[in-house]
């Protein structure tokens, strides 16, 4: 009798254990268990329905249901409702009232090759079908101002998006509204259609708290706050700030497209940018678009968030901020500080960093499945919030995938002095370095510092900085950093950059971080006003270059190399959603920058230093990756810690 019933305990505690599908093969989603169950329903699209808001203003909505594949009929639920809001109905066709889920339609559109096949799932003829098939309602709507909704002009995730937003997310809750909705609501998409989820659960962590229908969310290829991620870099004006205002972009969100919809679609503040008005500075109008800083309102909702972008768009920038706020609210910790060495990060909030631009790397109908069905359906798919390590990214120069938990990912850094055209960790020949107001292809407008090969490799890992002494022979400067790992051969490639304006260059102290040994690695400047300095005066300026993961090959060595203005080259490149750079200038920087001669000091007095999050080469463990059948190629991290 004793010998049975130690048997049984230990089925038991075998099955309290091993993971529903032990024994099955592996597979390449995240726990390397799960996998996507096939298509248990067909599709089909109600007519389009108007919804009032608050104000009058009706927005356009769609619903795809589950249907029985047999009959057609509607299937019986109740099912979790999933909710993307988007501006691009009519820029990518779907202005019809009645889309099409015919397979003979939306099949051939799942071949697509890499973001059109994982996109389709989300904007297509039959926006969702991917869930609907999998037992989910899904809704579309058209954001106030664009496609067949009412309304005037586009609110780019300002507050009356964000009211908009939870008021459909309620809408959408409700099985008076939406036959057979289970009132449990999950929201998805990316980029507008990202960002969009994250202003919907702040407003309604503010309205409601957790008593409300957002239990999950898939936010992707977001910005933390256009401002300082996207559209300025530092508050110099990147490419993206020209197309604020071109008609292209404001015609292509509405529909019928007529002439004076050109001014009437989205915000038209091109012009005062570049006249130096206050779209130029982190004024009103951008600061109640900072989304990350509504990170506490989203912890109040309760609503778990899988977030996802990619190392060659802006929004990687804002995505870490916002990580590492969410964390901090959550904990109950000062927001807007860095999260402390050895704090417990929830797995609340999960970030996945990949390596391509935007709209990459977890457009993937299949993990985001996975996640809906643990926190709408409550089915044990391998993620859920137990993870010690939040972080899921790719790191540069490695080519792998690891896994993270705090950000910063360190508050050790190493600083290297700049010296005679060198970088050191130790003081070196002080001096002085003269650049001329240029572009980099002239000469005496640029000087680069070039440390000793790196015997053991390193990685670079979190926030970086340059303290730069200078003086100019005008009331303002410019100053365009950038971070190269250089290979044996001279090759380079670029790990970082940034740029800082003397106007624009005082600190926000209370939103600066320093490091343990105090240097400053995280300015964070206010750029609401200009404040110029003395013509001829030595100031310190501490420059913000863009946060990196990337590992340094053994006997690499690091260039740092300042110039006045961007490499055109680089601003070519960067026109789109790339990570910003200042390449433009406002007609009040304009007329304060040309003829300018820059002194560059380094010595004892005034030690210009690079300051550099730099741990062991390899630091951190490989994760294994691999693409998913439905990742459209991209490869996805499989262990999450």
């Amino acid at each position: 009798m004793r010998t049975r019933m130690v048997g049984v305990v230990l089925v038991l505690a075998m099955c309290a254990v091993v993971p529903p599908s032990a024994g099955a093969d592996t597979t390449a989603y995240p726990g390397g268990w799960w996998a996507p169950e096939p298509a248990t329903y067909a599709a089909a699209v109600d007519p389009v329905e108007m919804v009032p808001m608050d104000d009058g203003v009706k927005l356009r909505v769609q619903i795809v249901y589950p249907t029985d594949p047999m009959t057609g009929a509607r299937a019986r639920g109740p099912f979790p409702v999933l909710l993307t809001q988007t501006p691009y109905s009519t820029t990518v066709g779907v202005t019809s009232n009645a889309p099409v889920c015919d397979d003979s339609v939306i099949a051939p559109l799942e071949s697509l090759p890499g973001l059109l096949g994982a996109a389709r799932s989300v904007v297509g003829p039959c926006p969702g079908d991917y869930f609907a098939k999998r037992g989910y309602i899904v809704v579309q709507s058209d954001q106030r101002g664009t496609g067949l909704s009412e309304g005037d002009e586009w609110g780019m995730f300002g507050p009356r998006d964000a009211r908009d937003g939870a008021a459909i997310a309620l809408w959408a809750s409700k099985a008076a509204n939406i036959p057979e909705s289970s009132g449990q609501v999950g929201l998805f998409g990316c980029s507008a259609m990202g960002i969009s989820q994250l202003v919907t659960a702040a407003e309604l962590g503010r309205r409601y708290g957790a008593d409300q229908p957002v239990k999950a969310m898939v936010p992707g290829c977001i910005t933390g706050g256009m401002y300082r991620d996207t559209a300025f870099d530092n508050g110099i004006p990147a490419p993206v700030s020209a197309m604020l205002s071109a008609k292209v972009v404001q015609d292509a969100t509405r529909w019928p497209a007529t002439p004076d919809s050109w001014q009437r679609a989205t915000h038209s503040i091109g012009p005062d940018i570049f006249l130096g008005g206050d779209s130029a500075y982190e004024r009103q109008f951008w600061q109640d678009r900072k989304i990350a800083d509504q990170a506490g309102d989203i912890v109040k909702s309760g609503a778990r968030a899988l977030i996802y972008v990619g190392w060659q768009e802006g929004g990687f920038i804002g995505a870490l901020d916002l990580y590492g706020q969410l964390q901090n609210a959550w904990a109950g910790r000062d927001q807007f500080g860095p999260m402390l060495p050895g704090q417990r990060a929830t797995g609340r909030y999960q970030l996945m960093i990949g390596p391509g631009a935007h709209g990459c790397c977890l457009n993937d109908p299949g993990v985001q499945l996975q996640f809906f069905d643990h926190w709408l359906k409550g089915k044990d798919t391998g993620i859920d919030d137990t993870t010690t390590t939040p972080i899921h990214a790719y790191e540069r120069g490695g080519d792998r995938y690891v896994n993270l938990s705090n950000y910063p990912f360190t508050d050790d850094y190493t600083s290297y002095r700049l010296g005679n055209a060198t970088l050191a960790a130790t003081p070196s020949e002080g001096g002085v370095d003269r650049l001329a107001w240029g572009p980099p292809s002239d000469a005496g407008t640029s000087r680069s510092y070039l440390s000793e090969p790196l015997r053991e490799g390193a990685t670079i890992a979190g926030p970086i900085s340059v303290t730069v002494y200078a003086a100019s022979s005008t009331t303002n400067l410019r100053l365009v950093a950038t971070m190269s790992d250089v290979a044996a051969d001279g090759s380079a490639t670029e790990i970082t950059h940034g740029s800082l304006l003397a106007s624009l260059s005082d600190l926000d102290a209370s939103r600066s971080w320093t490091s343990a040994n105090g240097a400053i690695i995280r300015p964070y400047p206010s750029l609401r006003s200009d404040d110029y300095k003395p013509a001829g005066e030595v100031v310190r300026y501490d420059v913000a270059l863009q946060p990196a993961l990337f590992a340094v090959a053994e006997g690499h060595r690091i260039r740092l190399t300042l110039a006045t203005q961007p490499d055109p080259a680089a601003c070519g490149a960067a026109v789109g959603l790339g990570a910003p750079i200042g390449c433009l200038s406002t007609a009040t920087q304009a007329a304060t920058l040309g003829g300018g001669v820059y002194e560059i000091w380094r010595d004892d007095r005034y030690p210009s230093a690079l300051h550099l999050p730099l741990l062991p080469y390899r630091r951190y463990s490989t994760v294994p990756s691999d693409a998913t059948p439905t990742s459209s190629g991209y490869a996805v991290p499989r262990n999450w810690g």
